[in-house]
This record gives structure tokens, C-alpha cells and sequence, in this order.
């Protein structure tokens, strides 16, 4: 039983070390974002980690690729249009045959998406989110701990 909880431990550090490499970029100013829909594939395909940076309205050119508020979500499209009378964007999906009803207002910019699309990280990423995730890798850490603790007392009684 021992075995299987420190087996189970070390994934579980492996795991939180993951999290810990996919966090750094924050450092440098970068924010991480699931891909949740088809719609940028095959660029970013569904399940993929990128990652985005603030940017002005400036700083976006036709062909770059947003992240921007819609509604409650975030969306990542690439830019088609660019207006600078009313301060907006048109954008697509990649993998839409048509472009986005709603332009992206100015205010509604997060930042300007990287092209590096790390595939299958973002299910990890979104599934580390979940409490009842944390709940267990926090519980299978805090077991084998307690199992080393009592086999040392063991070990020492003997």
C-alpha cells in the first residue's frame, strides 16, 4: 500500500511541477489559454495550451492572432479587419468559412496570442483546475506522507 502511495505521490509532484513550468511564462507577462473549440485548427487545435500577452490597439496588425472577451469566455480568432476609425477588429476562426457577426471592440482586447500551440496541455491545465483534482493529488500526498511517517516509527521500534 505503501508502494502505491508513493508511486502515486511522485505523479502527483510531477503533475504540480507541470503546472509549475506552464505558470512561469506568467512572469514574463504571457497568460495561458485553453483552446476549447475547432475553430483556430489546425494552428490550435482543440485541447491546446497557448498563451497570449497584453497589447494595445496599436500593436495589432491584419493576420495577428487575439485573444479577446466575448460575453464571459475568451476567444482566440485571427484578425482580418482592422478599423481605426470605430477601433475595432473583424476576426475569424481559421477553420470558419465565415467571419465573426460581432467585431471585437478595443476594450474588449486582452492581448496578442503566441503561435505556439502546445497540444493535449490545456485538458491538464483545465482539469488542474477543478477543486475535487486538487482535492485528491492534495490527499494522495498528504496519505503517503503519513504511511513514510509511520513506517519510519515502525522501522525505529524494531
Amino acid at each position: 500500500m505503501r508502494r502505491i502511495f508513493n508511486i502515486l505521490s511522485w505523479l502527483v509532484i510531477v503533475v504540480i511541477i507541470g503546472y509549475i513550468a506552464v505558470a512561469s511564462p506568467m512572469l514574463f507577462g504571457n497568460r495561458p489559454v485553453v483552446v476549447l473549440t475547432g475553430s483556430m485548427e489546425p494552428s490550435y487545435p482543440v485541447g491546446s495550451l497557448t498563451y497570449y500577452h497584453p497589447a494595445t490597439f496599436e500593436e495589432i496588425k491584419i493576420g495577428d492572432v487575439i485573444t479577446f472577451k466575448a460575453g464571459d469566455s475568451l476567444v482566440t480568432h485571427r484578425v482580418e479587419e482592422k478599423n481605426e476609425l470605430s477601433r475595432n477588429f473583424i476576426t475569424k476562426g481559421d477553420n470558419n468559412e465565415t467571419q465573426d457577426i460581432n467585431p471585437v471592440e478595443e476594450a474588449d482586447l486582452i492581448g496578442k496570442t503566441s503561435t505556439i500551440a502546445i497540444p493535449y496541455l490545456g485538458y491538464i491545465v483545465s482539469y488542474g483546475k477543478n477543486i475535487l483534482v486538487i482535492i485528491v493529488m492534495g490527499t494522495i500526498l498528504l496519505i503517503s506522507h503519513l504511511l513514510d511517517t509511520l513506517d519510519k516509527r515502525q522501522r525505529e521500534e524494531a
